[in-house]
Order: C-alpha cells, then structure tokens, then sequence
C-alpha cells in the first residue's frame, strides 16, 4: 500500500547533492499538543524511498527538537522509538547526515544539544554543528542576526529565574510562556517587510565569499535567488524544505493530499 502523498510526488530529479529541511520541533506524540506534522514528514520520506529519490547529504537545519516547551532529554528517555523512527527514515535516503544546532534546540548558556541527545546523534552517525560550511554553501540555523553568545547567556539565565518564580504563581507559566515567545524567540507575526530585513541582516553578518546561504528560524519560507540565500521555511507549519543539485537549489511545498509545489525565487 502507497502512501497518500506518493502518486503526486514530482521532484525534478531522482538524485540530488542535498536535502535542507528545519524547524521540526520534534515532540513525540505531537498530536497531544495539536500538530500533525510528523504524519506528513513521515508520508514525504516515505514518498522518497519508494520512489528512489536519494540525496548525498540531509540536513536538519536546526531546531529539529524541541527543548524549550518539553525537555528532548525526557522526551527521548520515555520514548526513543520515536526518535529513531524520524532519524531512520532521513538516513534510508542519504548517505551523510547533519544537524545544525538551533536556538529551540538547547537551554544551555554554550548552546549546545543536552547531553543524552548530543551523543544518540553522534552514534547514529550525524554530526552536530552551529554551521557548516563547504565550497557551495554556509548552512546555519539563523538565529544569529536575533542575538549572539552573550546575548544568548543573558537571556536564558532571566527565562531560568522567571520560570523559578512564575511557577510558583497562578498562571505563571503562561506569563513565562509569553516572555520566551515576545523576547527570546522570533517574532513569526512580523511583516513581510520586516522578515526580508531580517533575512538581509542574516546575510550581512556572514562572510560567506559568494557561497549560498542556507537558513530556517523564521519560518518563513523565501528563495532570494540574486542574494544566492534561501529561508526553508519550516516543517511545522509551512511544510517546506530545499533540494540541492550542484548550484541548483529549489524550496518546495509539500501537501500530503496534493503533492509538491515548487515555491520561485523573488
């Protein structure tokens, strides 16, 4: 039996160099929480092994686990089927694997992915970066143009001593809830307008020597062909990702009733 998606799969290519997918924010059991974007996830990569669609490399480019709403640590200990589940299906279709490292990916003041998470990576043959970088492309999260290390540092430290406190308060964990989404994270109710200056100071910040510049954070899928940078949108909402083939990159939307749509540059 065929998965819904299969039939109307179209890629232009069977074989390509890379495949860029970000901001998953993988929760086991998501539909408790209302998201029913690992159903779909699953239905796309299961689309690409049956029709022997294969990339030379993957990459989850960053905040592939959520950690800042559920631990990934206690996510992963009470069910690390699901995790395996996920990883298996992108390694069937690729031969390196990657992970860059997000912002909703880690609590930590050295952004780093906990521990446990960090090493079931590694075993499984996926190297954990903050960029990677070869004679094509810089691959990051994005984050970087929101804030820096030290920024980062100071922020996480008031959002520990704010949940310390508003936890112990009536409806404390929504008034944190709303600290972490106005002042740590990205605004994903700013304007087009305000999202293309972003994307724009992302690429400022980055010597990159000519080089693609492949990122996700905002959620907002985009392909600025002239400034040679693409935003992959994201798997949680927008269900978009990036194939590669030499300097050949294309965004597609995925719909697991009608397909893929390629998505054109501006």
């Amino acid at each position: 039996m065929t998965s819904r998606g299969n039939k109307k799969l179209k890629l232009d290519r069977s074989a390509y160099d890379a495949l860029y997918i970000s901001d998953l924010h993988f929760i086991p059991e998501a539909a408790k929480y209302g998201l029913n974007n690992q159903t779909s996830l699953s239905l796309l990569l299961k689309s690409f092994k049956e029709q022997g669609i294969r990339f030379e490399m993957v990459f989850i480019v960053g905040d592939g686990f959520e950690n800042w709403f559920v631990s990934s640590e206690n996510e992963f200990i009470n069910n690390p089927n699901s995790y395996h589940v996920l990883l298996r299906s992108l390694e069937q279709i690729s031969k390196k694997r990657f992970y860059i490292i997000g912002n909703h990916c880690t609590r930590s003041l050295a952004m780093v992915l906990p521990r446990i998470i960090k090493s079931y990576l590694k075993r499984r043959g996926w190297k954990v970066l903050r960029e990677y970088w070869d004679d094509k492309v810089v691959v990051l999260h994005g984050h970087q143009a929101q804030y820096g290390r030290l920024q980062w540092a100071i922020l996480i430290q008031l959002a520990y001593l704010l949940y310390t406190i508003l936890r112990l308060i009536p409806g404390g964990l929504k008034l944190y809830e709303r600290f972490v989404l106005s002042v740590i994270d990205y605004d994903k109710t700013a304007s087009e307008q305000e999202h293309l200056k972003y994307q724009i100071k992302l690429i400022n910040k980055i010597d990159r020597g000519g080089r693609w510049l492949i990122s996700g954070h905002t959620h907002r899928p985009i392909h600025f062909k002239k400034l040679r940078t693409i935003n992959t949108g994201d798997w949680s909402i927008n269900k978009t990702f990036v194939t590669q083939s030499g300097l050949d990159f294309k965004l597609w939307e995925y719909d697991e009733n009608k397909g893929v749509r390629l998505i054109h540059p501006i």
